[in-house]
Formats: C-alpha cells, structure tokens, sequence
C-alpha cells in the first residue's frame, strides 16, 4: 500500500476502520481464492484416471471398428486393399493390442 494511503489510514498510529475493513475483505478473498486453489489441485488426479478410461474405452472402439473393417474388407473381396502398405489392417490390429495393453486403467 502506498505511505501516503497508509498514512491517511492511520489514526493516531490506530488504523481506521475503513483500513480494517479493506484488510478484512482482502484476508477473505485471499482465503476464498487458496480454497479454490486446493479444490482445484485436488481434482487433478481424478480427471486423469477418468481421461485414462475414456482412452482405454476409445482404444477398444477403435479395435473393434478395425475387426469390423477388417471383415467387411475379407467379404467384399477387397484382399488388395487390406493389405496394401498405406492401409495394413493387421499393423493397425496389432498397434490397437498394444494400445489396450499400455493404456489399460487398473480398475477396469
């Protein structure tokens, strides 16, 4: 706070009841702001094991859209395709496994 407000606070050498006032209101936010802080810090580890499932949950989508693809391309006669080197099915199957291995939540 600058002198010249200090002073102008002061009473004397008492602070007014206009500084104590402001102190009091500053003391409040600054509890209500640490308070919102913690909440915050403490969410963290929640949101991460909540993030971990929903990608476990999308990597086994995807493996099972991939099956599916891989069917549908077996059945309409598409082997060329399946097995080209810029769409390797099989690759993308295997890299799914391991997806599911990395990313798997221990509660699930």
């Amino acid at each position: 706070m600058a002198r010249a407000l200090s002073r102008k606070l002061k009473n004397n050498g008492k602070y007014s009841e206009q500084y104590r006032e402001r102190r009091r209101k500053n003391n409040e936010a600054v509890r209500k702001t640490r308070a919102k802080e913690r909440t915050k810090r403490e969410k963290i580890p929640a949101d991460i094991i909540n993030l971990v499932k929903e990608n476990y949950f999308l990597a086994g989508q995807i493996k099972v859209n991939l099956k599916n693809l891989n069917d549908y391309l077996q059945n309409a006669d598409m082997e060329c395709l399946r097995q080209s080197e810029e769409f390797d099915i099989d690759k993308l199957l295997r890299d799914s496994d391991s997806i599911l291995v990395k990313y798997k939540p221990s509660s699930a």
